[in-house]
């Protein structure tokens, strides 16, 4: 049975609906409308986002979710998307969807099963657009003004400059609400609007417990990684306390081990990672597929490849 759509008059609106330009009226949900008075924190970016741009979204909204905090996204291709399915990992569909257009279509077709999995987990899917109303390029922007004011802080994940997801921000600043971006490296374009935020005056976050620590909060024991010292990627280390030795199948290989060493977030070629650890070419492949197995690195178009964060 397809979830009813509610119309959220005025008076049942939240306090932030006068405020905004242009103003709204009324409110369209379907779902679980009662998220709407819960502490929310946004996480938008590109809709052309990199593997692990869209990583890093899922690993924020698993963990915000998790401390008990709404995620609230657009639905877009990319870091929304991303966010949304973050969010749901952490189970309560603690997640609102705020989407351009009438709640009776679903904008990219490609997230119709992401649309009906929010619902299905409790979430919400929200417009100020009454059912039949398609997506227009200017709704989109009127669209983020909500996502900003629905929520405590926004949390930018690779936006370029003139990116859409620029506009939540400043909409976020405009409201008085805070906002962070997550840095990435000064070659990719996919960064440059993030950075130019930091520049601004924008908090520079690498990861949910910082977040949370910037905004006051206190941390919950699942979101607490302890690592020792001699271990600052949190792999483990062998039983007798020597090497760190990887808890990942696929790490217990020297191979894997020794290029995970001089693996970076920033792309790198093959050859030169042997040149780097003394290895040959077929050994550094060998442990970069291990890696990959195992869910450390990933392997970019071009052929180059970057440690993957783990969620």
């Amino acid at each position: 049975m397809p979830t009813p759509i509610t119309r959220l008059e005025r008076d049942a609106l939240p306090s932030f609906s006068d405020a905004l330009t242009p103003p709204i009226a009324h409110l369209f949900a379907q779902g679980d409308a009662e998220l709407l008075g819960q502490p929310a924190l946004a996480i938008v970016g590109s809709r052309r986002a990199s593997i692990q741009g869209m990583s890093d979204a899922r690993w924020f909204a698993k963990a915000l979710a998790e401390a008990g905090f709404v995620v609230v996204s657009g639905l877009a291709l990319g870091i929304d998307g991303a966010a949304h399915e973050g969010a749901l990992a952490a189970g309560g569909g603690r997640t609102i969807a705020v989407l351009a257009h009438g709640l009776d279509t679903i904008y990219p077709s490609a997230h119709q099963r992401l649309a009906q999995d929010i619902l299905d987990a409790g979430g919400l899917l929200l417009s100020e657009y009454e059912g039949g109303v398609p997506p227009r390029p200017f709704q989109f922007l009127h669209r983020n003004r909500i996502i900003a004011a629905l929520s405590q802080a926004v949390c930018l994940l690779e936006a370029a400059e003139g990116s859409g997801s620029i506009s939540t921000a400043l909409s976020a600043l405009e409201q008085g609400s805070d906002v962070f971006v997550v840095p990435g490296s000064i070659h990719s374009g996919l960064h440059a609007g993030g950075h130019r935020l930091i520049r601004q005056g924008a908090g520079l976050v690498q990861s949910p417990q910082e977040l949370m620590q910037d905004l006051g909060c206190a941390l919950s024991s699942a979101l607490q990684r302890p690592r020792a010292a001699t271990d600052p990627l949190g792999l483990g280390t062998t039983a007798q306390g020597g090497s760190a030795q990887s808890a990942f199948p696929g790490l217990e290989d020297q191979r894997a081990r020794t290029v995970f060493a001089q693996l970076r977030f920033e792309p790198v070629d093959a050859q030169s990672l042997a040149n780097m650890n003394g290895s040959s070419l077929g050994d550094t492949l060998a442990g970069l597929l291990m890696c990959e197995l195992a869910g450390l690195a990933t392997r970019h178009p071009d052929g180059s490849w970057s440690r993957l964060r783990r969620d």
